[in-house]
């Protein structure tokens, strides 16, 4: 996700960033039959690299992440 700039105030840091069309996982998941293991694993791998990264830069996030607050970037092909 690029991020394009930032403001902060006294209580909020402000992010404006790209604008991803995919939706929220919880949404995804809810609205597929079944998925497999091997694409749970994928998804969770990815959840798990951005949360690393996150913690390696000293970036904090909320004290809990649920599967509503992850956004699913749609990948279109050509």
């Amino acid at each position: 996700m690029k991020v394009y700039e930032f403001h902060q105030d006294e209580k909020c840091l402000y992010i404006v960033s790209e604008y991803y069309t995919g939706g929220e996982l919880f949404d995804k998941i809810s609205s597929m039959s079944n998925f497999t293991e091997k694409w749970a694993a994928s998804t969770m791998k990815q959840i798990l690299s951005a949360i690393n990264y996150c913690h390696l830069n000293k970036i904090v996030h909320r004290y809990r992440l649920r599967i509503w607050d992850v956004v699913v970037r749609m990948m279109i092909e050509i």
